[in-house]
């Protein structure tokens, strides 16, 4: 019995991991409306003649003028995916642990539709964010604090001031109740005081004025240690959100375009990612689980050569390809 529980617990986070993975993966790499193909030689000889990197004509240096910064605050209650007997009621309280809340307070900043690259990625957003979560269990599980980085941008839009968007938070969590044999023996979901915090949300973005945003969607939150402690259950969270944007500063209006030539000449480009961990391991065996002393090192690398080119625009640089082109949208 202990085996078929620990089983469907592992497939559980899996699944999990994989639909957090996928989505990420569909959102990230989600082409933008494509343009027109045309194969006029006037307009590739246009694009040799100016054709640059993407820093284009202008120097596109992270300065203040061409940043937008943004504040940011949510509320997100949440439902508690009941993985295990611990949060069904076989607890110290001796009452299901199923309900869960916490306050996020968010800076985040965009490039400027004037910059290039802002014109390459209007809608996208990042930046770093705080926030408290409590399970109405303190004595057993804690009122934990997380400190993660944050990205999010569109994924539709509805109408003018209206947007369905994506947003994805990473980071680390502190302040656990962590499994204890003497004091805490019954929380076998958390075995360490720091845990990775993974959020992946669905939220719709009304502009109500110039310079606020009002959201509300829903989200997916996993926590858990990586294996780096035992016991590691984890904790799934679904969950709202509703929130509210405050972007500091001149801002454009929506949908505000500065015109401008935006070319990228090919090049290559290269993505080194050097990696590393510990983790330790259990063994179940005759319905006896034991812990394998001690713990091993995971480490990797990899590397990827990207050619870069223009295979699509973003709708802004479709607007300004047409006006260079006379009216005619070119790959």
């Amino acid at each position: 019995m202990c085996f078929c529980k620990s089983y469907w617990r592992i497939f559980f986070e899996r699944c999990f991991f994989l639909f957090v993975f996928f989505c990420f993966f569909f959102l990230v790499t989600r082409r933008p409306p494509r343009s027109t193909q045309s194969r006029s030689s006037a307009a590739s000889d246009v694009y040799k003649r100016q054709a640059q990197t993407i820093i284009g004509q202008r120097n596109d240096s992270v300065s203040h003028s061409l940043i937008r910064h943004q504040l940011g605050f949510d509320i997100r209650p949440g439902y508690i995916v009941s993985t295990h007997s611990f949060l069904q009621g076989d607890n110290a309280r001796q009452k299901k642990i199923d309900q869960s809340l916490s306050f996020h307070f968010k800076y985040a900043f965009r490039f400027s539709k004037e910059s290039n690259l802002g014109r390459l990625f209007p809608h996208t957003y990042q930046g770093i964010g705080v926030s408290y979560h409590t399970f109405f269990s303190p004595a057993e599980l804690g009122n934990p604090v997380s400190v993660y980085a944050f990205q999010g941008s569109r994924i539709a839009q509805l109408s003018p001031r209206l947007s369905l968007d994506y947003e994805w938070n990473f980071g680390a969590s502190f302040g656990w109740k962590k499994y204890d044999e003497l004091s805490n023996p019954q929380n076998v979901l958390i075995g360490s005081k720091i845990n990775a915090y993974i959020n992946l949300g669905f939220l719709l973005n009304w502009q109500v004025h110039r310079y606020w945003k009002l959201t509300a969607g829903v989200d997916l939150t996993h926590f858990s240690n990586g294996n780096t402690h035992y016991p590691n259950g984890g904790l799934n969270v679904i969950g709202g959100r509703i929130g509210i944007v405050r972007t500091l500063g001149v801002d454009e209006l929506p949908g505000g375009v500065t015109p401008g030539r935006l070319f990228i000449k090919p090049h290559v480009s290269y993505d080194l990612v050097i990696y590393g961990a510990t983790r330790k391991r259990g063994l179940i065996g005759d319905d006896v689980s034991s812990m394998i002393p001690g713990s091993f090192g995971v480490a990797g690398i990899n590397f990827a050569p990207m050619y870069n080119c223009l295979l699509y625009t973003s709708d802004a640089a479709d607007h300004l390809l047409c006006g260079d082109l006379g009216g005619r949208r070119v790959l």
